[in-house]
């Protein structure tokens, strides 16, 4: 196992991503996400039912498109700083098929002019899906970093999963935005 919180980990697949969950006594703590099958690991163990419990809020998040809360979702997210948690914990304030700018995420969570630290945080997520970071674009439309595996390829695809219409390969719609 790769960190001294783990328990567990296990690996599904979802709306057409390959996902490895990984778990301790405090929740849900890492979620690794690819377009294409992860490394098989030996050590995978059954997941306890709050894991179950998130695997199909993911199922049915990515491949019947429902807009639920996180809320009942157990989660770890201990190893972010505070400013990154609470830029992490923002992204649930966008809603489904919504998008929001680096900039107006700092605005809302109290930090105007912290755009480049949003997206610090952003690329820190360690719960993608759980926490929609796919969700946040340039202020000009532009699709800008996505760290799982994919890269802005995965972004676009959950991003038109979301009924989000875009104008060209690299920018979305500007109705879609917040602010």
């Amino acid at each position: 196992m790769d960190d001294k919180r783990s328990k567990g980990h296990a690996s599904f697949r979802a709306g057409g991503f390959y996902f490895r969950v990984f778990w301790g006594e405090a929740g849900v703590y890492r979620l690794e996400m690819d377009m294409k099958r992860l490394k098989a690991s030996q050590d995978e163990t059954t997941p306890p039912a709050f894991v179950s419990t998130m695997i199909e809020w993911i199922h049915g998040s990515l491949e019947a498109g429902k807009a639920r809360s996180n809320a009942a979702l157990k989660v770890d997210l201990s190893a972010l700083t505070s400013f990154e948690r609470k830029a992490v914990e923002a992204l649930c304030l966008i809603p489904r098929g919504r998008l929001a700018s680096y900039s107006y995420l700092a605005d809302i969570i109290g930090h105007s002019g912290a755009f480049r630290a949003v997206g610090s945080a952003m690329a820190k997520n360690p719960l993608p899906v759980i926490y929609p970071c796919h969700r946040v674009v340039g202020k000009d439309g532009h699709i800008r970093g996505f760290s799982a595996g994919g890269g802005l390829v995965a972004k676009r695809i959950m991003l038109l999963n979301e009924q989000v219409v875009m104008r060209d390969a690299l920018h979305v719609d500007m109705g879609f935005m917040l602010g």
